[in-house]
């Protein structure tokens, strides 16, 4: 699996010693008593770094833009390409390979020509591929990645810290893949918001929404679910700088006993169903007339629940939100629905 994360190309500061094609890296690797095992690389390799502008390549491209060039046939094409048309990944083109070092730096390792010419026409996102990385780094530096949905990769190590139980019910990265496509039209209505998110789960939407958000309560009433939730926040720490807080409690707990968390947004993430009659006034009177946005996910499927509103309905979730003063617009995508509320 190729472990691919977008990135503004101008982060990309250092090169790694450890570069070239496969050949040069091992013979580097057997230099420094190195070894790589799966896409890991341990050891103190971070110190083998050089700027990445005293490359030569620079030299290159000054030539090149004089018409001196005469060593890599590839500028013109490269040039023209990338001033006309952005950055393009082909399909059959290796992409820009990097490492993540120990202290969450990102490293060049191959392709360098693109690279170089994408810092220079100020791309502002490429995509780049990481070929191995420091195992106690992968979790530093993150706000570097830009992805708007946590990359596969991280979201699998994140997994692996979860318990194995079978009590425990896991989340495949389709599920966040699924719920992320049904939102991501409107995450950024949560800009600079302070957002409450009505069960959290084991966090699968935590890196969305906290690419937008200034900051996030989350609410996990699930024993199971709170735990993987609180390994998911202590794992994601360095792109929420302690902004994420998470409660294993219910709603109407919560509400009782921490009425000075301050939130003006709502993501409540298909639980709604489970709420009883008193949490649902709980939402209309103490949490609704607080929120400026409001963005809820849900299912379609019929639920015989008596909390009076039925909440799994998309028609009584709009009622809800009318009720409390919001304009209110829902969309039917396959088996679920999401709905809007601005005030």
């Amino acid at each position: 699996m190729k472990f691919i994360i977008n990135i503004n190309p101008k982060d990309i500061i250092y090169a790694s010693l450890i570069t070239g094609c496969s050949i040069s890296r091992a013979k580097t690797l057997n230099r420094y008593g190195l070894k790589l095992k799966d896409k890991i690389l341990e050891g103190d390799w971070n110190k083998l770094k050089t700027p990445f502008s005293s490359l030569g390549c620079y030299k290159d491209y000054k030539n090149f833009l004089k018409g001196e060039l005469t060593g890599y046939k590839h500028w013109d094409f490269l040039y023209n390409q990338l001033k006309q048309q952005r950055y393009i990944q082909q399909n059959d083109t290796r992409y820009i390979e990097v490492a993540i070092n120990i202290d969450g730096e990102i490293h060049f390792v191959d392709g360098r020509h693109r690279l170089l010419l994408a810092k220079e026409f100020n791309i502002p996102l490429i995509p780049v591929e990481v070929v191995f990385y420091h195992p106690l780094g992968l979790f530093k530096n993150l706000s570097i990645i830009q992805d708007k949905i946590i990359p596969e990769y991280l979201y699998n190590k994140i997994r692996e810290k979860w318990e194995t139980s079978d009590k425990i019910i896991y989340h495949n990265y389709s599920t966040i893949q699924s719920r992320y496509n049904l939102v991501k039209e409107y995450l950024p209505l949560l800009q600079n918001k302070n957002i409450l998110e009505i069960g959290a789960n084991s966090g699968i939407m935590q890196w969305s929404i906290m690419k937008y958000a200034n900051s996030l309560i989350e609410i996990e009433k699930s024993p199971l679910y709170y735990k993987q939730c609180d390994i998911t926040t202590k794992s994601l720490f360095s792109l929420h700088s302690n902004n994420v807080k998470i409660y294993n409690n219910s709603l109407q707990g919560f509400i009782s006993s921490n009425i000075n968390n301050t939130f003006n947004a709502l993501y409540a993430s298909f639980v709604l169903y489970h709420l009883s009659k008193e949490e649902v006034e709980i939402l209309k009177n103490k949490i609704l007339p607080k929120c400026e946005i409001v963005i809820i996910p849900n299912r379609l499927k019929e639920r015989k629940l008596d909390n009076g509103y039925h909440l799994n309905r998309v028609g009584n979730i709009e009622k809800l939100l009318k009720e409390a003063n919001f304009k209110v617009e829902s969309k039917i995508l396959d088996y679920h629905s999401i709905t809007i509320g601005k005030k």
